[in-house]
């Protein structure tokens, strides 16, 4: 697919083409950067590297607010101690935005100790935030987490997570 056809064709001066051109790249960076995680965390088994420790233990006292993007790289980093960290993180975070972020982060990392607290604290979260669980069970993949995929996010009363579980359990 030739993106810069479509940035000719349909810019027209209007400056489309600054912000087509940033959402693909963001997209292509953040579609790489995920798949090395998910790589590493299925294959390769790396070690998270040393200043990961660092930028978690700086989001245990800082809080997510202002550190959203260590807060994701610590998500793709596999480090094994942080689903806890994250976790109480959760529990203790009011900020909409950041929840999300913790959610996807978790979502990220990979681990199955954290399908049973998402899903405990599914019903209490709002339409975004259960989507972002559904995606984060999506990513975990256990079977625990693809049942309640199929059983509580199918039954979803908003659109868009039902949509999402709809979507991966006919992937499934």
């Amino acid at each position: 697919m030739r993106f810069h056809s479509y940035f000719r064709t349909h810019n027209v001066g209007l400056g489309r083409r600054d912000e087509a051109g940033e959402a693909l790249a963001n997209l292509l960076i953040e579609a790489a950067q995920e798949a090395v995680s998910r790589l590493n965390r299925e294959i390769f088994n790396s070690q998270a590297r040393p200043e990961m420790a660092a930028k978690l233990k700086q989001l245990q006292t800082s809080g997510v607010i202002d550190h959203e993007n260590d807060l994701h790289l610590i998500g793709l980093s596999g480090l094994p101690e942080a689903p806890p960290v994250l976790l109480e993180l959760l529990s203790r975070e009011k900020d909409k935005g950041s929840r999300s972020a913790i959610i996807d982060a978790l979502g990220h990392l990979g681990f199955q100790g954290v399908v049973m607290p998402l899903s405990n604290g599914y019903a209490e979260e709002d339409e975004e935030r259960r989507w972002y669980i559904l995606k984060a069970m999506d990513y975990i993949g256990t079977p625990e987490a693809v049942a309640f995929i199929k059983e509580r996010g199918r039954k979803d009363k908003d659109t868009w997570p039902k949509r999402l579980a709809d979507r991966i359990a006919a992937a499934r």
